[in-house]
């Protein structure tokens, strides 16, 4: 028996809709793809920012306050006054914002970079900041912070999205922060001090403002 024209393949209409479902999915699935590789980026920051936060307790057990004496948004001075390698990440500059005359030999401009609850015990002792670089050799970050890279730092991989693109997550002057003491994990009750986004806690470690456009 002969097969009709209709009981043959699909028709213009199935396959209209077929295209209009995938495209559907496709929106759905892309940004959230995107999402998923920045964060995968940004977690690059997290080994550094957690030597950092040890080094310096460690040279707060041995000498009473946190390092330097020098200018503390210099990678140099951390550098040389902790012992760190940080020249092989050109993608993140990294700051120690401290606000303490006790604790901290100098202390910084910015604020934390999200107003810690109200009461003496949760105000931080200090934050970590790996503030996204696009091109070199310095963007200034949350609060208009100046961080100076490591002489002779490789340069950025070319994934941090430039500073003008504000409709975009990922942007250079956006920053990855650890706070220590650690806040509890998860979201903060106010938003952030120089983004207007609530900041999401995991282990003392935030991606918010950088995962925000």
């Amino acid at each position: 028996m002969r097969r009709t024209a209709s009981d043959s393949g699909f028709t213009l209409i199935e396959l209209m809709t077929t295209i209009a479902c995938m495209l559907i999915l496709g929106a759905i699935a892309v940004p959230r793809l995107q999402g998923y590789v920045l964060q995968s980026r940004l977690n690059a920051a997290k080994p550094y920012l957690m030597e950092i936060a040890a080094k310096q307790r460690m040279y707060k057990a041995e000498t009473g306050g946190y390092c330097c004496s020098g200018y503390n948004l210099d990678e140099q001075t951390l550098a040389n006054g902790l012992g760190l390698s940080l020249i092989d990440n050109g993608d993140f500059c990294f700051v120690f914002i401290c606000q303490s005359t006790t604790l901290c030999a100098q202390t910084s401009g910015p604020g934390w970079i999200v107003a810690p609850p109200a009461g003496p015990t949760n105000t931080p002792d200090f934050e970590i900041w790996a503030i996204l670089q696009a091109t070199g050799p310095k963007t200034n970050g949350p609060g208009n912070t100046n961080c100076a890279p490591l002489p002779g730092k490789v340069s950025p991989t070319g994934w941090v999205n430039a500073s003008s693109a504000t409709t975009l997550a990922g942007r250079a002057g956006e920053a990855v922060a650890l706070r220590y003491p650690p806040p509890a994990n998860g979201f903060s009750t106010s938003v952030g001090t120089y983004h207007a986004v609530l900041f999401d806690w995991r282990d003392g470690v935030s991606l918010s403002d950088a995962m925000s456009p």
